[in-house]
C-alpha cells in the first residue's frame, strides 16, 4: 500500500486455465524466431531496450517512444473470452525511460493501436491487460487500425482457430517529423510478419520448413484505407529486413531462413470464403432480442467472428449471432468475418436499431400534462416553468403555433427568458421548461427522440440545450440554435436512445439561452408547443448478484451441516450446487443440507446462480468431514521445571483449539489460538507469553489426545522448556452454556483477558492490563458466577458467564477495570468485528489521490461495496467536493475493477438496494459518484480515488462488508494515504465495530515513518484524534511518549504492521472499542503533508 501515489501498475500475476492445445503464454515463448535487432535489457541503451513478458517481447525505443518491434506466438489455446483491459502506462520500464501515458494520445486524431492485439490474449484478464500497456501501443490512423489492420489480425486468429500456430513479429517504419503532443513519433508504415506453422508434434520452431507459409505485409499509416483488403499490401520479409535493418528468422537454419525471407504470400483463392447472404439490419425493442445470420461458401471448415462497432465480440463465433436482453449500448453496427485457410472476408455491417412503436408522448398544451400517447407503465409528464424572469403564465393562447407540419395552433407554453449564456442556477439561471417521466420498479424508461415547436422573439433565446437527470444535468443531451425572429420553427433533436436505471424517473429540462435582452413584465419572449418525446418502458432482466456466500464448515463423521446462498436478480435466479466442480443431482435449492455426512463427502462446494441475464458461480466453500473429533475442554497440570501451574486446552467441534497456561507462583501466562488438532489427536503449536500484552512466541508444545480423553504434551523453548502437560477431558456438570475459550477487552482501555472454562465449571483466567498481569483460577457456581482471588495480591476478580458471554470486574490503581467478551466460535464472536470502513480526504489528479487499503482475511471470498463519493457529499454541507471521482480497485499491482459515475457500472440498477442493505446513504440518480460492487478472494486490496476530470475536491472512500457473519471471513485493516492538514484538509476515517462486546483496535497516523519507504513531503507531526460521535475519547501525538508504547509495539507486530521507530513523531492509539461508529482524524498544527492512517483489528 505504500508505493507511488499515482500510477497504473502492471499486472504481475498470470493465471492460466488448463486448455487443450498449446498456450503461447510464457516469457520463453515470445521470441521463437529470434531477437530481430539483438536488443538487450540495458537501460543505458534507451533506443534498444528489451522488455520480455509472458504475453509478448518487444524492443522499446525512447527516441520514438514506441516499440521498434513486438514478437509473440499465437495458438488456439490463447483465445478465450476474458474481455478487454484498460490502457495503462508501462511502469516496468526503467525510470530513465519515458513512460507514455494513455492521455498522451487524447485529441491527436490517432488511435491507440495495438501491436500485439488485444484479441490474441483473451484467456485471462491478466493476459489481456498486458496488451494495453503503452509500450505495446502505436499511433495508427482510425482507418488503418480499425480497417485493414484489424482484418489481418482477425485472419491470423482464424488460422489459429484451425489449429495452426502463428509466430508473429511486427513494428513501425518510416518515421518522419510528425509527433503527438507527448513526443510520440508517428510512423509512415506498419509492418507484420506471420509464420503459419501447421499442427503437429514437437515445438512450432521444429516444424518449420522451407515450405512453411509466411505472410508479410507493409501497410501505409494513412486515412482512406479502411475497406482495403490486407492482401493488397503483401510484401516479403526480405524487403522488410532491408527497410528496417533487422534480421528475421535468426533462430532457423540459414537455408530455411533465406527461403522464408524471400516469400511473398500467394494464398489460394479458389476455396476462399464468399458471402452468399449478408446479415440484415433490423429493429428491436429494448429488453428484446435480435438475430443476425450470415451465409457463406468456401473450403471447410469456415470460421466466424462477429464484431460490434468494429470490436470483436468474445464467443460470437458461429454463423448466427443472437443479441438478447437488448440495452441502448447494444444498438449499433454488427458485422462478421468469415475465414478459412485460403482467406477471409468481412460482411457488410448490419444495423441494430430501436424498434418503432415505442410511445410518442405528446403535449399540445391545452393543459400542462401530456395530451396523449402516454404508454402503459409510464407516469408523470407535468410541464412547469423554471427560472421564469417575469410573471408570464405557463399556458397562453397568444401567438399560436403555425408554419410547420403538425402545428396544433391552440395553447402553448411560454416563459420570459433572461439574457446571456446557459446558466443552470436554480431560481436565477436560464429559463427552462421542465417535466419528469416515471416508471415502476422493475421497468426501465427508454427515451429515443424529442421534438418541439419553438418561437423566440428579438429579445428571446437564440439557442437551446436539453439536459436530463440521468447524469445529474451535467452533459447536454442535445443543443442547437433558435431563430429569434418571432416565427414558429419545429426543432427535432438528435441523440442516441438512452435509458435510466430500472425504476428510476427521468427529469428533462429544455433551456433557452444566449438571448440579447430580457422580456418585459408579463411578457413571454419564448414559447414552445407540440412537444413530443419518444418513450418506452422496457422490462430488462438483471443479472444475478450474490448477496450471501456459502460458508465453509467442518463436522465430524455422522454429523450435519447446512450450506446456503442468497442472490438477487430479475427474473429470480435458479441454483445448482456443485461439489469439486461437478453438479450435484437434485441440489437446486438455495440451501443444501448434508446429513449423516461421511468423509467422502468432503470437498469444495459452490453454487451456480443464473437467470436469463447471466450466470455466476460462487467461490468454493470447503467442507471437511472428520473421521474423528476431539471437541471438549481439557484441564491439567504443568509439571516442573516451570511449574507448578495449570493449563487448559479448549477444542472446538472443527478440531480447532485454544490454549492457556499459567504459573500461579510467579504470575506468568502463555496462550495459543487457532491450533490445529489432527484427526489422530496429535498437535504441535507455539505459545506466546503474556506480559501485560503479548510478546513473541516463547514455547513450543507437542503432544496428543488419546482415545480415552487423556492428554500429554512436552514443552520446549523459553521459560517453559522441559515442562510437561498432563491432563484429561473434563466431565460435564458445570453451569450450562459456559464452557469455552473467551477473549474479552476492557472498553476504553488497552487490557485484554483470556479465560478457559471447562464443562465442569472450572475456570482459568490470565488478564493483562498495561504492565500488570492478573492470574486466577477457580470454579463457577451453578449460576455461572465466581469471585476469584487474583495474584499477585490484587483485588478479587468477579466473573459472570451467561449464554456464551463473559464479564469480569476488578480494580487497578483504584479504578474499576471491566472486561467483556464472547466465547470463541459463538455467534457473538462472529458478529464482533470491524466493518464498514471509510476515509475522507482531498483529492485531485496526478499524485494527489486518496488511497484506501483493506484486507479480506480468512479462506473465503467476500462481497464488498466500495464507493468514492464526491457530489454526494454536497447534501451534507461539505464544501469543495470532488466533482467527478474515479475509483480504481487493485490487488497488489493488478487492477480488479474501475468506475467513474456509478450509473454506468454493470448492474447499476441493483446498487441502491445493495447500498441500503449495507446501511450506506443513498446516491442521487445520475450523480458522478463512483461505485464498485464485487466479490473478492482473501488478500490485501487498494482503492484509489482520483479526479476523473482533473478538478480537485474532497472525496469520501467507503468500503462496506456485504457478507454474512463469518468467524473466518472478515474485512479488516483499513489504511488510508492522502495529504493531511488543518480544516477541510483533515484526513478522516470512519469505522464501525459490530457485535455486543468491546473490540481491540490499533489506530496509527504515520508521517515520519513513511520516509523509510521513499515518501517525501510527509506530515512532520501527525495529530491523531479518535471520536465517538462528536466527543474525543483518545488523542496522541508521538506514539511512544505514553504508558501504552510497549503494548502498541506488540499489537503492531501481531497485526503485521510495519514497526515505527522509537522516538518518532508518528501517532498511535491502542484501545478496546465498544460496538458503535467511530471517527479517526489526522490533522496538523502547522504545515500539512502526506500521512498514512491505519486501523487494525488486534487478534
Amino acid at each position: 500500500m505504500i508505493g507511488k501515489f499515482r500510477r497504473l501498475v502492471p499486472l504481475l500475476l498470470l493465471v492460466l486455465s488448463a486448455l487443450a492445445g498449446r498456450a503461447a503464454i510464457g516469457v520463453d515463448l515470445q521470441m521463437p524466431l529470434g531477437n530481430p535487432a539483438g536488443a538487450g535489457g540495458d537501460p543505458a541503451d534507451p533506443r534498444r531496450f528489451l522488455l520480455r513478458r509472458a504475453q509478448y517481447a518487444l524492443e522499446y525505443n525512447d527516441s520514438t517512444r514506441t516499440a521498434n518491434w513486438v514478437s509473440w506466438s499465437l495458438g488456439l489455446a490463447d483465445l478465450g473470452a476474458s474481455g478487454r483491459g484498460d490502457f495503462a502506462a508501462d511502469t516496468s520500464l526503467p525510470a530513465n525511460l519515458t513512460r507514455v501515458q494513455p492521455e498522451d494520445y487524447s485529441g491527436s486524431g490517432f488511435d491507440r493501436g495495438h501491436l500485439c492485439p488485444s484479441g490474441d490474449r483473451t484467456v485471462t484478464v491478466a493476459d489481456n491487460q498486458a496488451t494495453f500497456y503503452m509500450t505495446n501501443i502505436l499511433p495508427q490512423t482510425p482507418d488503418h487500425n480499425q480497417g485493414v489492420w484489424a482484418s489481418f489480425e482477425s485472419y491470423c486468429r482464424s488460422l489459429a482457430g484451425l489449429g495452426h500456430e502463428i509466430l508473429v513479429v511486427t513494428g513501425p517504419s518510416g518515421f518522419g517529423a510528425e509527433r503527438l503532443p507527448g513526443g510520440i513519433a508517428v510512423p509512415a508504415h506498419v509492418w507484420k510478419i506471420a509464420v503459419v506453422v501447421p499442427p503437429g508434434p514437437g515445438s512450432a520452431l521444429s516444424r518449420i520448413t522451407a515450405a512453411t507459409r509466411v505472410i508479410a505485409i507493409k501497410v501505409p499509416n494513412i486515412p482512406g484505407i479502411r475497406t482495403n483488403p490486407w492482401q493488397q499490401y503483401l510484401t516479403s520479409a526480405a524487403r522488410l529486413q532491408t527497410d528496417t535493418g533487422y534480421t528475421f528468422f535468426s533462430e532457423l537454419p540459414p537455408e530455411t531462413a533465406a527461403a522464408l525471407r524471400a516469400k511473398v504470400d500467394e494464398p489460394s483463392t479458389a476455396g476462399a470464403p464468399r458471402i452468399t447472404a449478408q446479415p440484415a439490419s433490423q429493429a428491436a425493442a429494448l429488453g428484446g432480442a435480435a438475430t443476425f445470420t450470415v451465409n457463406a461458401s468456401g473450403t471447410l471448415p469456415l470460421l466466424y467472428q462477429w464484431t460490434f462497432n468494429g470490436a470483436e465480440l468474445p464467443g460470437a463465433t458461429s454463423a448466427t449471432l443472437v443479441v438478447r436482453d437488448i440495452e441502448p449500448g447494444q444498438l449499433g453496427a454488427y458485422a462478421a468475418t468469415v475465414a478459412n485457410a485460403d482467406g477471409a472476408v468481412v460482411t457488410a455491417a448490419a444495423a441494430l436499431n430501436l424498434a418503432s412503436g415505442a410511445g410518442s408522448l405528446f403535449w399540445d398544451f391545452s393543459a400542462a400534462t401530456a395530451t396523449g400517447g402516454l404508454p402503459r407503465d409510464i407516469g408523470g409528464g407535468l410541464v412547469s416553468q423554471q427560472n421564469n424572469n417575469g410573471t408570464t403564465a405557463l399556458l397562453t393562447n397568444a401567438s399560436v403555433s403555425s408554419g410547420y407540419a403538425g402545428a396544433s395552433g391552440g395553447n402553448n407554453a411560454g416563459a420570459a427568458a433572461r439574457t446571456g449564456p446557459l446558466n443552470r442556477t436554480v431560481g436565477s439561471g436560464s429559463a427552462c421548461f421542465e417535466f419528469t417521466l416515471e416508471v415502476p420498479a422493475g421497468r426501465r424508461l427508454v427515451v429515443s427522440s424529442l421534438s418541439f415547436g419553438s418561437r423566440s422573439t428579438a429579445t428571446g433565446p437564440q439557442a437551446f440545450t436539453v439536459l436530463t437527470s440521468v447524469d445529474d444535468f451535467a452533459r447536454p443531451l442535445s443543443t442547437g440554435a433558435l431563430a429569434n425572429n418571432s416565427v414558429w420553427t419545429l426543432i427535432t433533436t438528435e441523440f442516441p436512445a438512452f435509458a435510466a436505471e430500472p425504476g428510476r424517473a427521468i427529469t428533462f429540462r429544455i433551456y433557452g439561452h444566449n438571448g440579447s435582452g430580457n422580456a418585459g413584465v408579463g411578457t413571454a419572449n419564448w414559447r414552445i408547443d407540440d412537444l413530443r418525446v419518444g418513450v418506452n418502458a422496457a422490462s430488462v432482466p438483471l443479472a444475478p448478484v450474490v448477496t450471501r456466500l456459502p460458508a465453509p464448515s467442518t463436522i465430524v463423521a455422522g454429523g450435519e451441516t447446512v450450506l446456503s446462498v442468497s442472490a438477487s436478480g430479475e427474473p429470480a435466479p435458479a441454483f445448482q450446487w456443485l461439489r469439486d466442480g461437478v453438479a450435484i443431482p437434485g441440489a437446486t435449492a438455495a440451501t443444501l443440507r448434508l446429513t449423516a455426512a461421511t468423509p467422502e463427502r468432503s470437498g469444495a462446494y459452490a453454487v451456480e446462480v443464473g437467470n436469463a441475464a447471466g450466470k455466476v458461480t460462487t467461490p468454493p466453500a470447503a467442507v471437511r468431514v472428520l473421521r474423528r473429533g476431539h471437541a471438549g475442554t481439557y484441564f491439567g497440570r504443568l509439571d516442573p521445571p516451570a511449574g507448578p501451574g495449570t493449563f487448559a486446552l479448549v477444542v472446538e467441534p472443527d478440531n480447532t483449539a485454544h490454549f492457556l497456561v499459567a504459573t500461579i507462583s510467579d504470575q506468568r501466562g502463555w496462550f495459543g489460538r487457532a491450533i490445529a488438532v489432527s484427526e489422530d489427536g496429535t498437535f504441535r503449536f507455539g505459545a506466546s507469553e503474556l506480559s501485560g500484552d503479548v510478546s513473541g512466541p516463547a514455547a513450543t508444545v507437542t503432544g496428543a489426545i488419546a482415545t480415552d480423553g487423556t492428554l500429554a504434551a512436552d514443552v520446549s523453548g523459553g521459560a517453559l522448556g522441559g515442562s510437561k502437560l498432563i491432563g484429561e477431558r473434563t466431565p460435564a456438570g458445570g453451569p450450562a452454556n459456559t464452557a469455552g475459550f473467551y477473549l474479552a477487552g476492557a472498553a476504553g482501555q488497552t487490557g485484554v483477558l483470556y479465560a478457559a472454562i471447562a464443562t465442569s465449571g472450572r475456570i482459568l483466567v490470565v488478564a493483562g492490563g498495561g504492565a500488570r498481569l492478573l492470574v486466577a483460577e477457580g470454579v463457577l457456581s451453578a449460576s455461572g458466577a465466581a469471585s476469584l482471588a487474583a495474584t499477585p495480591g490484587g483485588a478479587p476478580l468477579a466473573v459472570t458467564v451467561t449464554a456464551g458471554r463473559l464479564a469480569a470486574t476488578t480494580t487497578a490503581a483504584g479504578n474499576a477495570l471491566v472486561f467483556a467478551g464472547p466465547a470463541m466460535g459463538t455467534p457473538a464472536v462472529v458478529a464482533q468485528r470491524l466493518v464498514n470502513l471509510s476515509s475522507r480526504a482531498a483529492a485531485s489528479g496526478g499524485e494527489e489521490v486518496v488511497i484506501a487499503g483493506f484486507v479480506v482475511s480468512g479462506p473465503e471470498s467476500k462481497p464488498v461495496l466500495i464507493r468514492a463519493v464526491g457530489p454526494g457529499l454536497r447534501d451534507f454541507g461539505v464544501a469543495s467536493t470532488l466533482p467527478a471521482p474515479r475509483l480504481e480497485l487493485l490487488r497488489g499491482d493488478a487492477r480488479v475493477a474501475t468506475n467513474a459515475a456509478w450509473g454506468t457500472a454493470p448492474g447499476s440498477g441493483e446498487l441502491p438496494a445493495i447500498a441500503a442493505r449495507a446501511g450506506a446513504f443513498p446516491l442521487a440518480a445520475g450523480s458522478g459518484d463512483a461505485v464498485i460492487v464485487t466479490t473478492l478472494p482473501p488478500g490485501g486490496y487498494t482503492a484509489i480515488a482520483s479526479a476523473a476530470d482533473g478538478r480537485p475536491g474532497v472525496c469520501l472512500v467507503e468500503v462496506y462488508d456485504l457478507a454474512v457473519d463469518s468467524a473466518d471471513q472478515r474485512l479488516a485493516n483499513l489504511s488510508t494515504r492522502a495529504v493531511a492538514g488543518a480544516g477541510d484538509a483533515t484526513l478522516t476515517a470512519g469505522l464501525v465495530v459490530r457485535g455486543t462486546d468491546p473490540k481491540r483496535i490499533l489506530i496509527r497516523a504515520v508521517g515520519p515513518g513513511l520516509g523509510q519507504f521513499g515518501v517525501t513531503g510527509f506530515l512532520a507531526r501527525p495529530e491523531l484524534t479518535l471520536l465517538d460521535g462528536g466527543r474525543a475519547i483518545a488523542r496522541n501525538s508521538g506514539w511512544n511518549a505514553g504508558p501504552d508504547s510497549t503494548a502498541i509495539a506488540e499489537a503492531a507486530a501481531r497485526t503485521g504492521a510495519f514497526p515505527l521507530s522509537s522516538g518518532s513523531a508518528d501517532a498511535a492509539i491502542l484501545i478496546n472499542l465498544s460496538p458503535g461508529a467511530y471517527t479517526a482524524q489526522v490533522g496538523a498544527a502547522q504545515a500539512g503533508g502526506v500521512a498514512l492512517l491505519e486501523i487494525y483489528e488486534v487478534p
